[in-house]
């Protein structure tokens, strides 16, 4: 957050963080099987964690080639500097209406979802790039999630899974 949103984009642009990216298209596979999908598609999209935009941007890239592209987005966030960032780069891939809302998904639920939906359908609510393995206590936010959203939302989520080896684990 603050000064190290800066840092964090330029993290976007290298190598390493383009295998993060690449996991949407894991990502829309797996969703390709839920009810949304059935339905023809969520018309709105939440995103908790945008970080730097790059994963969510080429995210909506995704989904829209592959359903309907969504008519309205939501970008929730701790750092208000990195929600500025992400919403230019979805601007470049996303037409409609984009919004930005701060939320620390770790301090508990918010109505910003529920505030800011616009239609009965369900919204597809996000929670990609590794955002859960980032945060100290993921049960509690997996609960604040489902407190924030309404019956028939719905959630994918991604995390990076890998072992380590003994050089890699703290002490």
């Amino acid at each position: 957050s603050g000064t190290a949103a800066v840092t964090h984009a330029q993290l976007a642009e290298s190598e390493g963080y383009r295998s993060v990216v690449d996991a949407v298209h894991a990502e829309i596979s797996t969703f390709r099987n839920s009810s949304a999908r059935r339905e023809g598609g969520a018309t709105e999209i939440a995103d908790i964690g945008p970080g730097n935009g790059v994963h969510s941007a080429e995210f909506l890239l995704a989904y829209s080639e592959q359903w309907i592209p969504p008519t309205n987005y939501l970008a929730l966030a701790f750092s208000r500097s990195l929600m500025e960032i992400a919403l230019a780069r979805v601007a470049t891939v996303f037409p409609g209406p984009a919004r930005a809302t701060p939320w620390d998904i770790e301090s508990g639920p918010t109505g910003a979802i529920r505030d800011w939906r616009t239609t009965a359908g369900p919204v597809l609510v996000c929670l990609l790039g590794h955002t859960l393995g980032n945060v100290e206590a993921p049960a509690s936010v997996l609960t604040h999630i489902r407190e924030s959203t309404d019956h028939g939302d719905e959630l994918i989520l991604s995390v990076a899974l890998g072992s380590t080896t003994a050089s890699e684990q703290f002490t």
